[in-house]
This record gives structure tokens, C-alpha cells and sequence, in this order.
């Protein structure tokens, strides 16, 4: 498809069909092609050499590569296979023992009934680390585990207190507890407690017990929090049990960044699995123009290439000076929750 007709057509209202959503997406594809062309222009650029490191490569569709580079859609294929495998490997073995985590992310996501679980780090100075991931059919125990195990081999020390941000799977919460044990202080994601609890209720009722949940979570104290939650239990236990008992279940643990005191801008990018969600988003856009899975190392190929040129672009979370705070609240709270023993007199 010729660039200048995709500009002709994106600048003539009407001409598109279905209007400015097709404009949009004649200029969005154009600002691709372009991409393309001025890297494929580039002596020393090469998709045989570089593979998935690139954005518009990553975005491009097999013909538009055989476009551009001039070469056969088998080869470019072949070839970013071997350059993704290499990233695939890379993130599996890298060393993580540098890295000093204050909090880990994990999460899964699917893709044609495989269900791939990725753990993402948050480093003292504020940077988001992919950590690893492993596939599964389901989000079990066993697959979360093994994904622990390998992030303890490869340095990981989960006797430091950190905190396990979490999307309230119970294969999740299992695996850290078993792991981390006392020094897990973990936080469920209240953005799924949310949409957990109202999908239990009607149309006409969702929009007032999701403003009343959201509002309850912005609240900086720990005990207003619990208390307006409380409340809102005993609304919900007349109005819906069944939205009740999903409210009341592990509801203290959407209030661990309360409970630890951190502070608000920080306690925005720690109290839900956004962070983990906006990377998925990452990966769900580089895997649109794969139109069938073939199955083996192909889903983590594909992710591992997305999740590693994401991590390259990523900045420090949002209140990332406040994290020493978070450090030491954690260290109270694990020593708190150790029980003391007291020598017998005898």
C-alpha cells in the first residue's frame, strides 16, 4: 500500500468510510510505513541483525518487512525467530542479584488459552525491572512456584521484606507465602477488588458502590479506610451477599499500603497491578499481527521481545523519592509481625 495514498486518504474528510476513527488509522499505519522505510534506508540497520529490538519492527506485519527490506517473508521470519529466542534467553538468565527490590509485581496474561505469568521488580531508585516469566495453561501454583524458584537462583532473596503486589489470584498468594513466608508483606490489587465486587450487582447499582469503593482507597489513613470499607460491607450485606462476601474476602490486604504509611504518590503506583497491566498493554500491541500460534517457545518469545523493549523505554514510577519511607515501614511491619519469646523463670 503506497504511503502517499494512505496521507491523501487520512486528510480527506469523508473519503475514509467510517470517518475520523479511519483517519486515524490511515495516519497511525502511514507514521509506521514511514518508520520502516527510513530504517530499512539506514547502512547500518539490518532486521536480520537486530531482529525485535526495534519498535517498528516489533509493529510490523511479515509483508510490510518484505516490503521494506526487499527480502523474502520466510527469511524475515526465520530470522526474527533466532533474534527473539536470543532476547527470550537473555531475560531468563540474566543475574538479578544486583538489583535491590523494595516491591514485586506479579501477573498473568493469555494468549490462546496459554496463560503466561510475569514478575516485575521495583528497584530503590524507582526503575521497573522484568524479573521473568513462565507459561502455563492456568495460573496455578505450580507454575508460580517454579517461577519463584528461578528468580531465587538467579538472586533474588526473598528474606529482605518487600512488598508482593498481587491481582488477588490465590495460586499467587500461595506461592509468595510459601516462599517469602513473614517477610511478604502483600498488597492486593484494588483495582480488581473493585471490579470483583461490582460485577456481582445490577447496572443501576454499580456506579454507586464503585464510587464508594474508590473513595474508601483514597482515604490516607488506615483506620478511615477500614472503617469506610466496614460500612460499606454492612450496605452491601442487605443489598448483596454475594458482592459482600467478595468485598469481605482478603479486604484487609487492599489496605497494606495504608497500613504501612505510604505515602500518596507513591501508594498510587503501588496499590493496584497498573503497572504490570500497562507492560501487558505493551505486549498485547507488539502480538496484534500474529494471526495464528503455532505453539513451543512462540508465546514467550513474543512476550519476552515486547516486555524487554518496553523495560528499555520505561521511567521511574511516580513518586519514587518517597520509596526510602516505604523501605523502613516494611522492616517495622516484618519485625512486628515476628513473635517474641520470653524465657521461663524457673
Amino acid at each position: 500500500m503506497d504511503l502517499l495514498w494512505l496521507r491523501s486518504r487520512a486528510v480527506r474528510p469523508g473519503k475514509c468510510g467510517n470517518g475520523a476513527r479511519d483517519r486515524r488509522r490511515l495516519v497511525r499505519d502511514a507514521g509506521r510505513r514511514q518508520r520502516l522505510v527510513a530504517i530499512s534506508r539506514s547502512p547500518a540497520y539490518s532486521p536480520l541483525q537486530h531482529g525485535a529490538n526495534d519498535s517498528a519492527i516489533l509493529d510490523a506485519t511479515v509483508r510490510e518487512l518484505e516490503q521494506a527490506y526487499g527480502v523474502e517473508k520466510s527469511t524475515v521470519s526465520e530470522h526474527f525467530i533466532v533474534a527473539s529466542r536470543r532476547r527470550l534467553e537473555k531475560l531468563e538468565t540474566r543475574p538479578l542479584g544486583e538489583h535491590a527490590l523494595c516491591a514485586m509485581f506479579l501477573d498473568g496474561t493469555c494468549f490462546e488459552k496459554q496463560q503466561v505469568i510475569v514478575a516485575l521488580g521495583l528497584t530503590l531508585q524507582g526503575h521497573k525491572v522484568v524479573l521473568g516469566l513462565r507459561q502455563g495453561a492456568t495460573e496455578n501454583s505450580t507454575v508460580v512456584r517454579q517461577l519463584l524458584e528461578d528468580l531465587q537462583g538467579r538472586g533474588i532473596d526473598f528474606e529482605v521484606p518487600r512488598l508482593y503486589v498481587l491481582d488477588g489470584g490465590k495460586a499467587l498468594h500461595a506461592a509468595v507465602r510459601k516462599l517469602a513466608g513473614p517477610c511478604a508483606q502483600i498488597q492486593r490489587c484494588q483495582v480488581h477488588k473493585i471490579r470483583n465486587v461490582v460485577d456481582h450487582l445490577s447496572q443501576e447499582q454499580q456506579m454507586a458502590i464503585r464510587c464508594k469503593l474508590r473513595n474508601a482507597y483514597t482515604l490516607r489513613d488506615y483506620a478511615d479506610a477500614q472503617r469506610a470499607l466496614d460500612s460499606l460491607l454492612h450496605q452491601l450485606m442487605h443489598l448483596n451477599p454475594s458482592a459482600a462476601r467478595s468485598l469481605e474476602e482478603a479486604k484487609d490486604e487492599t489496605l497494606t499500603v495504608h497500613r504501612l504509611r505510604v505515602p500518596s504518590k507513591l501508594r498510587s503506583s503501588l496499590a493496584s497491578t497498573n503497572l504490570i497491566e500497562s507492560a501487558f498493554s505493551i505486549v498485547e500491541t507488539a502480538c496484534r499481527n500474529v494471526k495464528r500460534w503455532h505453539g513451543g517457545d512462540q508465546y514467550l518469545r513474543w512476550v519476552a521481545s515486547a516486555l524487554l523493549w518496553a523495560e528499555s523505554r520505561w521511567n521511574r514510577v511516580h513518586g519514587h523519592r518517597e520509596i526510602p519511607i516505604l523501605v523502613k515501614e516494611l522492616e517495622l511491619a516484618v519485625v512486628k509481625s515476628i513473635p517474641v519469646r520470653h524465657a521461663s523463670v524457673a
